[in-house]
């Protein structure tokens, strides 16, 4: 029973590795392809940072959610770790950085941590300005197993849809010209977003804590609520469903003013 609600969680639920050195614009990438506007003005990423987007196929919805990995080095010893799972990866590099390809295959290594047959597809950014690197330069595809390169620019929106279709249509094994039927971001899929940037584990330890409650007593009552709220846990990761997102955060914040309130006793 456990073991089917996990497979059909599993089924709705993609994961997606987001990767690239820093200032390649694998945020603005995310931003163009799940509120459907260009960003020129994006924040450096900071460990990990999530969107979210769903698509109708065969009558099914599937929800996406896209790791956007730091570029920067200081933050790839854990990195590697949260590849585990995933169902495929963009690497990005600037095609008017050429230093950007440099990191090519250190990346890869990390996306294949778990997989080594993880689809990935390679993309240039920026591909609207001048001053390109030649694609002489540029990886092919059998140099890493890519399934696909791809020029791209988030201004113009050049390519932007052509990557996620023919990544999805890799996953989801349809054929890649299937236009997919793409729902941009509503509020409740924010909220999603907005769960997800804090850590899930954490927060569970929490409740735990609040609740007074054994650990297997503890675990039994989260599949409890799994089919009361529709989420779950795999692994590490939160996963739930948005239309009972609401009354889930409602009861999450019950859990926490209760945990609070116990450790303000304690101190008093």
């Amino acid at each position: 029973m456990v073991n089917e609600f996990i497979n059909k969680i599993r089924e709705e639920n993609k994961k997606i590795i987001v990767a690239g050195d820093g200032g390649v614009g694998r945020t603005t990438l995310l931003i163009r392809f799940t509120k459907n506007y260009f960003s020129s003005d994006t924040k450096m990423t900071l460990g990990i940072q999530f969107f979210t987007q769903s698509i109708d196929i065969k009558k099914k919805n599937i929800n996406f959610v896209f790791w956007d990995f730091a570029g920067q080095e200081r933050w790839r010893f854990f990195q590697s770790d949260f590849c585990k799972g995933a169902d495929g990866a963009i690497l990005a590099f600037d095609l008017t950085r050429p230093p950007s390809l440099l990191n090519i295959g250190a990346w890869v290594k990390i996306l294949r941590s778990w997989n080594r047959d993880l689809p990935i597809i390679l993309i240039g950014m920026k591909a609207d300005l001048n001053n390109i690197i030649p694609d002489a330069y540029i990886p092919s595809l059998e140099n890493y197993q890519f399934i696909d390169i791809i020029k791209v620019s988030c201004k113009t929106g050049e390519n932007v849809q052509k990557t996620f279709q023919s990544l999805f249509s890799h996953i989801l094994n349809i054929p890649s010209e299937k236009k997919l039927n793409i729902k941009y971001i509503d509020e409740r899929t924010k909220k999603i977003e907005r769960m997800l940037q804090v850590s899930n584990r954490i927060k569970l330890d929490m409740m735990r804590n609040a609740l007074n409650m054994e650990k297997k007593a503890f675990d039994e009552k989260i599949f409890e609520w799994a089919e009361e709220f529709g989420f779950i846990i795999d692994e590490d990761i939160l996963i739930v469903d948005k239309d009972t997102v609401s009354d889930y955060i409602n009861k999450l914040d019950i859990m926490f003013e209760t945990w609070e309130k116990s450790k303000t006793e304690k101190l008093s």
